[in-house]
């Protein structure tokens, strides 16, 4: 089991970080201008969830990568799902969601 600062064994109430890394897919209208929040669900009893947490570094553009750092308010271990939406603003809201492959690390290492 690894243990975050300010998180002790039985206590993962503390906030952790995790590394995401986005792929848009190289396809005619992927990307989007919206702001992208993505949802971890799972635990347990793959009943817990982070909440909406926006990726707010992204760029989300046709063909490009991007790597993000964010913060759940706890552990969520292990995660069974991800929802990923957005909020329908910007001048080119759509987004191709089928384009889209998300690869989510615990991260560790600073």
């Amino acid at each position: 089991i690894f243990l975050y600062p300010g998180q002790t064994p039985g206590n993962f109430d503390a906030p952790c970080p995790y590394k995401i890394t986005v792929y848009t897919g190289d396809v005619r209208h992927a990307g989007t201008d919206s702001k992208v929040y993505i949802e971890m669900i799972g635990g347990k009893r793959d009943n817990e969830t982070s909440g909406k947490i926006y990726l707010k570094d992204g760029k989300f553009e046709r063909g490009s990568i991007d790597k993000l750092h964010i913060e759940s308010p706890f552990m969520i271990s292990p995660v069974s799902r991800l929802i990923v939406g957005h909020d329908n603003s910007g001048s080119s809201p759509g987004i191709r969601l089928l384009n889209y492959i998300f690869i989510l690390y615990k991260y560790f290492n600073g």
